[in-house]
């Protein structure tokens, strides 16, 4: 059984108040440590970098920015939450 597999029947086995549902707040810049900050930044030009590969038809940087979305939920929403970009 693949890891990805693993993880969703772990998922699935959680009870439903368990859960994160929706989401998660914008993290707080002003409480994080120089570091977190220089991390932060980092990720986030390595996903425009790698999206960037992406647009122009590259399938290579595909399962890196899986991984940082996954990794990242706080990112994955901003990007995918089309509303909250709308507004």
């Amino acid at each position: 059984m693949n890891r990805e597999l693993l993880q969703k029947s772990k998922l699935a086995s959680q009870p439903y108040e368990d859960r994160s549902v929706g989401c998660p707040p914008d993290p707080d810049l002003s409480a994080m440590t120089k570091e977190e900050l220089e991390t932060r930044r980092g990720t986030v030009g390595r996903l425009r970098d790698l999206v960037k590969k992406a647009e122009t038809g590259d399938k290579k940087p595909l399962p890196d920015i899986r991984t940082i979305l996954r990794e990242s939920l706080e990112l994955a929403w901003r990007i995918m939450n089309y509303g909250k970009v709308a507004e």
